[in-house]
């Protein structure tokens, strides 16, 4: 079975989610909602994903960051 975007998303970033619920409610239930019901990053908006971004611990600001918010799709250039 494939896993939907909540499950791939880096802990660190779920935990910050969870961390800031109460102080952006609406925030926090949009974007659960978008990364439970979908399973590729091409699924989300660009607003969505900015948003993620903000609750990355790492700055964010290629496509390859993108991908490295989520677990298994990190993209490393050597």
């Amino acid at each position: 079975m494939m896993k939907n975007l909540k499950q791939r998303l880096r802990e660190d970033i779920l935990q910050n989610l969870e961390d800031n619920k109460d102080k952006y409610p609406a925030s926090y239930k949009s974007l659960m909602e978008k990364l439970e019901n979908n399973y590729s990053i091409n699924d989300l908006n660009f607003g969505s994903i900015t948003s993620l971004a903000a609750y990355s611990t790492e700055y964010v600001s290629s496509i390859l960051d993108i991908y490295g918010m989520f677990e298994d799709l990190k993209i490393e250039i050597k």
